[in-house]
């Protein structure tokens, strides 16, 4: 399938449809955000594109934020069989980190997504996950969650300065 498509943040989408991108961007932001109307947007992505594996993953984790952890581990494993046909070795890596968050892997999934934002440090939706005051690394059993989370904020700063 030709990249045709990218994010906000130039990364190469497994999707031919400008709509599909276009849905999965807004519903990305909305997730970020915790806005509402995320999940109608990644529903709108799927269904512009039913084969594009990354609003598959970004609708798990909404279902897990919504405390629906059976249907994000469906939605989940519906995103695994989908990037593996047609994804990216970067959104393969994104759709693990997500299987592992929604799978209880915490350790895991926090290990993958700092090596995910090593590779590729504008995929928002993973380097967002170690983030904020329940993600990942506040979590983690570290005693220093706090400086841990500075640190990997300026690591990865100068690759959104266009975003001021």
């Amino acid at each position: 399938m030709p990249l045709s498509c990218t994010d906000r943040y130039d990364l190469p989408l497994s999707t031919a449809s400008a709509r599909a991108a276009e849905r999965y961007q807004a519903g990305a932001d909305l997730l970020l955000s915790l806005w509402p109307g995320a999940a109608e947007a990644l529903d709108e992505a799927i269904a512009a594109d039913p084969g594009f594996a990354l609003p598959h993953a970004a609708r798990a984790r909404l279902q897990l934020i919504d405390n629906q952890a059976g249907a994000a581990r469906e939605t989940i494993a519906q995103a695994q069989r989908l990037v593996e046909r047609h994804g990216t070795e970067r959104e393969r890596s994104h759709v693990e980190v997500v299987r592992r968050l929604i799978a209880g892997e915490a350790a895991q999934a926090l290990q993958g997504a700092l090596e995910h934002a090593e590779r590729w440090p504008r995929d928002i939706l993973i380097l967002g996950l170690p983030l904020g005051a329940f993600g990942l690394l506040a979590f983690s059993g570290r005693a220093d969650h706090d400086q841990a989370r500075v640190d990997l904020c300026e690591r990865h700063a100068r690759h959104f300065a266009a975003d001021d």
